[in-house]
C-alpha cells in the first residue's frame, strides 16, 4: 500500500472515529439526564407513598402512591394445556429440554515444546433448554445435534390475583418470579392424554421421552415443570378503585413506579431496589459508551499523528501513545459530563468527578513533559 493509500485510510478511520466520539457524548449526555430525572421522580414519589391497609378498599388512597404488604392469594388453578397438569398458582412453568452434546475447548502447555498448548476438544452431553448449535463444532460430524425443538416451552400465568380487597395489575403480577420445581407424580403421570402417555415417561418427577431415561442419547426431550406459589409479598404503586395501576407524576420525564417483590419489605427498601435497578443500567452504559469513546479516540488521534509534532503540547501528549491519550480523553470527557448532569442533583458526585478529571489531565500533562527529558536522556547515554 502506497504512503498516499496509508494516509487516506488513516484519515477516513479518524473522520470515522470522529463520528463515534459524537455518538459517545450524545449518547452519554441521555444517559446521565435519564439516571438523574429517574432519581429525581422515585425521590418525589416516594416523598408522598402512604402504606395502606390491604384489606379494605379506601377512596381517600385513590389515585395516590401507595405501599402494600399483604399474602397474595389467587382464584382457581392454573394448567397447562397440552400435558393436562393443574397447579394452584399464579404461575406454571412448562420447561423443555433436550439432551445434547456441547462443546468444550482444552489447552494444556506442550510437554516438550515450551510456550505452546495442547488444544483438546471435550464433548460432554448435557440437558439444554436451547438448541446448541453443533455446524460450527471442531468434530461436527461426529457430534451433531438435532436443530429443533418438537415440544416448546410454555408459561400460563393467572389472570385474578389478589392481596386482601385489592386486585393486581398485569404489572404486578409479572414480577412474580420465584418459580420453584413442581415433582410430577404417578397420579400426575396417570391423567396424562393416551398419546402423551404413550410417549412419555415419569423419572425423578419429570417427564422423559426417552428409551431409557437414566441413560439418556442425543435428541432425547424431558419436561419439567416450575410453579410461582402465592406468597407473601410488598409493592408499591398507584390505587386505582381496587386495583393498581403505575405511577406517573405531571413530569412526564419522571418514571413510573409499580414494584412488586416478594417477602415484607417497606416503602424505603423497594425504593432502594428501583434506584438499584436503574443503577445497574446507567453504569453499564457507562461502561459501554466509554468504550466507544476509548475506541472512536483511538482513531481520532491517528491522523493527528501527522501534524501533531508542529504542535505544542499535542507531540508530547502523543509521545505518551495513541492509545494512552485516547483512553485519557474517553475518561476525562465522561467524568466531565457526569459532573455536568448531577452537579444539580448530587453536588458532591459532581465536584468529585470533576477532580478527578482535572486530576487524570494534570497527571498527564507532568508525565507527557518528561517524554522528551527521556528520549535526551537515553540518547546521551547511548553516545
Amino acid at each position: 500500500m502506497s504512503r498516499f493509500a496509508r494516509y487516506t485510510l488513516t484519515l477516513k478511520r479518524g473522520c470515522a472515529g470522529l463520528l463515534a466520539c459524537c455518538a459517545a457524548v450524545y449518547l452519554l449526555l441521555w444517559n446521565e439526564g435519564r439516571a438523574v430525572q429517574h432519581a429525581h421522580g422515585v425521590a418525589a414519589g416516594l416523598a408522598g407513598v402512604v402504606t395502606i391497609d390491604p384489606r379494605r378498599v379506601d377512596a381517600a388512597h385513590d389515585q395516590k402512591l401507595v405501599h402494600v404488604v399483604g399474602q397474595a392469594t389467587v382464584e382457581g388453578t392454573l394448567a397447562d394445556p397440552l400435558f393436562g397438569l393443574t397447579a394452584p398458582a399464579v404461575k406454571l412453568l412448562r420447561q423443555v429440554e433436550m439432551y445434547q452434546w456441547e462443546e468444550r475447548k482444552h489447552e494444556a502447555p506442550a510437554p516438550h515444546s515450551p510456550g505452546d498448548a495442547v488444544v483438546t476438544w471435550l464433548y460432554p452431553k448435557v440437558w439444554s433448554s436451547k438448541i446448541i448449535f453443533s455446524g460450527g463444532f471442531h468434530e461436527s460430524q461426529q457430534h451433531a445435534n438435532p436443530t429443533e425443538f418438537k415440544l416448546h416451552e410454555a408459561e400460563q400465568v393467572a389472570n385474578n390475583v389478589t392481596v386482601g380487597a385489592m386486585t393486581l395489575s398485569p404489572g404486578l403480577i409479572n414480577q412474580f418470579n420465584s418459580y420453584e420445581p413442581l415433582p410430577l407424580t404417578e397420579q400426575d403421570a396417570a391423567r396424562l392424554p393416551a398419546a402423551l402417555h404413550r410417549q412419555f415417561k415419569l423419572f425423578e418427577g419429570m417427564l422423559y421421552q426417552s428409551q431409557d431415561p437414566q441413560h439418556p442419547a442425543v435428541g432425547d426431550v424431558r419436561i419439567k415443570f416450575l410453579v410461582v406459589k402465592p406468597a407473601r409479598v410488598s409493592l408499591i404503586a398507584r390505587q386505582s378503585g381496587n386495583t393498581f395501576v403505575a405511577w406517573r407524576s405531571g413530569d412526564k420525564s419522571q418514571p413510573d413506579l409499580e414494584r412488586l417483590v416478594v417477602g415484607e419489605q417497606t416503602a424505603a427498601d423497594l425504593y432502594v431496589a428501583v434506584v438499584q435497578t436503574n443503577s445497574w443500567l446507567t453504569w453499564g452504559l457507562r461502561g459501554a459508551l466509554f468504550g466507544l469513546l476509548w475506541f472512536g479516540g483511538t482513531w481520532v488521534f491517528k491522523p493527528v499523528e501527522f501534524v501533531g509534532a508542529f504542535i505544542p503540547y499535542v507531540a508530547e501528549l502523543l509521545g505518551l501513545g495513541v492509545r494512552w491519550c485516547s483512553f485519557l480523553m474517553a475518561a476525562v470527557v465522561e467524568l466531565v459530563i457526569v459532573g455536568i448532569a448531577w452537579v444539580g442533583e448530587r453536588p458532591i458526585v459532581a465536584i468529585a468527578a470533576w477532580l478527578a478529571a482535572a486530576a487524570m489531565t494534570g497527571f498527564t500533562f507532568r508525565r507527557a513533559r518528561r517524554v522528551p527529558e527521556a528520549t535526551l536522556s537515553r540518547a546521551a547515554t547511548a553516545k
